[in-house]
């Protein structure tokens, strides 16, 4: 025994010493002291956020790791557009009783994890002074701190590629290992599974690889391991997908482009393209914009005057494929969203986007050539940064009892009905998560047009048995009879509960009496 124990301090001392050895690099200092203090801002998060309502988006996911997690005898309301790994990991949280606020703590890990890893990536491919502001623009990134207080997938997908993004650099530009091109397949994999969206963030991949290779990457037997095992990963998906919906491709260029569709909605699809682009100075703040600005000028100018260069020079190729990362989900999810824009869905880009910011501070180090100036373009970069914190502690404050009437509606039917009853409501995937019932719609969106008059609806009530009636603010596209049902249907359902914000009403719940 005591043979075993003196092996394992050994272990531990021989973990410790190297990272005391690498903790004496002043850089890899500071990005710790960064960390542990991204990792605080995170957890002041967590603590204003362990218990606020959870929005629609949220809840199509939480919900139905809920069902997953406890067996909850529901009709199943997945998506099957969506990539499933989210909902799975967390009803691993509600099968062992950790629930909503394991979650909750899972994603700041993961949040801190996106900190890190733009630090190891951006020393990586860059040097350690981009990767020391890159990381610091990323522990108060207002899109990193808000999303890390929200239950969505964009930060757990964006943690797996940003590690699929280290791995492939490691693995195929630093010919390290090539076990490192195996786990890039696999953790490039997990963040579409995680988030369908991210499929097409495998293309600035295979765009790089192919001007890199040309005609040579369909001889490079790591490579096709590679893509083997990124569909081997990807199968459960593609199979899913295919059972639902059909040919995956097709369906995706005709659900999600519009391929085939009218030329009105082409045009406008194509109205939005750039929207993401224009977005910049609220994903940034307006202060950093110009350092971006400036940096995209000094960094990428290298692309348009060597541009027939780039089959030869490894750094131009870099800077294409840092071009390809930004620009295809700008460009792609403009399109898609046309005039909709979710700052969230580009989190991804952020780590180059930091770094490009970054540059022009580094630039001007190396031009002065003098201590006091470096630290003085450090407090400025880090001066600009403050409004982005700001942002994010101010919408992370305002928004935390946003749907707190739809919380507390719902955990008040479940505890005033039994497990088999049913509700009609706007707020579907919110009142199946807390109330645990199954929960119809009644009104608005694309699917639901059917139910647009109070007799459809009342149709609707009797075919499911319905217990509860539903009439709220909360929600877009609700029918405009649903807000005087209750006068002029003032025998059945009677109205058993109210929420108000101050003297309004909000929200209100009706009964039917059978």
């Amino acid at each position: 025994m005591e043979k075993i124990e003196k092996e394992i301090e050994k272990r531990k001392e021989k973990v410790l010493g190297k990272f005391r050895g690498w903790l004496k690099d002043p850089h890899n200092l500071a990005f710790f002291i960064i960390l542990i203090a991204a990792f605080i801002v995170r957890i002041w998060i967590f603590t204003k956020t362990s218990q606020q309502p959870i929005w629609w988006d949220e809840a199509d996911y939480m919900s139905t790791a809920k069902r997953w997690g406890l067996n909850l005898d529901i009709k199943d309301t997945w998506y099957y557009r969506r990539g499933f790994l989210w909902p799975l990991i967390c009803s691993v949280f509600f099968r062992i009783g950790l629930g909503e606020i394991g979650i909750r703590f899972f994603i700041v890990l993961l949040s801190a994890g996106i900190v890190a890893l733009t630090y190891f990536l951006i020393s990586l491919m860059f040097n350690k002074k981009i990767a020391l502001l890159a990381s610091l623009a990323a522990a108060v990134s207002w899109i990193y701190l808000f999303f890390t207080g929200r239950t969505m997938t964009e930060i757990p997908a964006t943690f797996f590629l940003l590690l699929a993004t280290l791995f492939f650099w490691k693995g195929y530009v630093k010919e390290e290992n090539k076990k490192f091109m195996w786990l890039f397949a696999l953790f490039l994999a997990l963040s579409v599974l995680v988030r369908f969206q991210f499929a097409m963030m495998a293309f600035p991949f295979f765009l790089f690889i192919l001007i890199r290779e040309r005609g040579k990457m369909f001889k490079n037997e790591n490579l096709w391991l590679t893509l083997i095992i990124f569909l081997l990963v990807l199968s459960p998906l593609l199979y899913i997908y295919t059972k639902h919906y059909g040919n995956p491709i097709t369906d995706i260029a005709s659900y999600y482009f519009d391929v085939g569709q009218t030329e009105e909605t082409g045009h406008w699809h194509w109205a939005g393209i750039f929207n993401y682009f224009k977005d910049l100075p609220y994903i940034l703040s307006v202060y950093l914009l110009v350092p971006f600005l400036i940096g995209n000028a000094i960094y990428f100018s290298d692309l348009i005057f060597g541009f027939d260069k780039i089959f030869s020079s490894p750094e131009l190729q870099k800077k294409l494929f840092i071009l390809f990362f930004i620009a295809i989900p700008f460009l792609v999810l403009g399109y898609m969203g046309a005039l909709y824009v979710e700052q969230r869905y580009i989190m991804m880009t952020l780590p180059f986007i930091y770094s490009i910011a970054s540059m022009p501070f580094i630039y001007a180090q190396k031009f002065f050539k003098s201590r006091a100036l470096a630290y003085f373009f450090v407090i400025v970069f880090m001066l600009l940064l403050i409004p982005n914190f700001t942002l994010g502690k101010n919408l992370t404050e305002s928004k935390a009892t946003s749907y707190l009437e739809v919380k507390e509606a719902a955990l008040w039917m479940k505890q005033n009905s039994n497990p088999g009853d049913t509700i009609i409501t706007m707020s579907v995937p919110q009142t199946i998560y807390y109330s645990e019932r199954m929960a119809y719609s009644y009104g608005g969106g694309p699917n639901q047009d059917k139910f647009q008059t109070p007799e459809e609806m009342e149709s609707l009530a009797r075919e499911v048995d319905a217990k509860y009636f539903v009439v709220s603010v909360f929600e877009p596209n609700i029918p405009q009879w649903a807000y005087t049902y209750g006068q002029t249907h003032p025998n059945n359902p009677k109205p058993v509960q109210a929420y108000a914000q101050g003297q309004q009403p909000v929200l209100v719940i009706y009964e039917f009496i059978k």
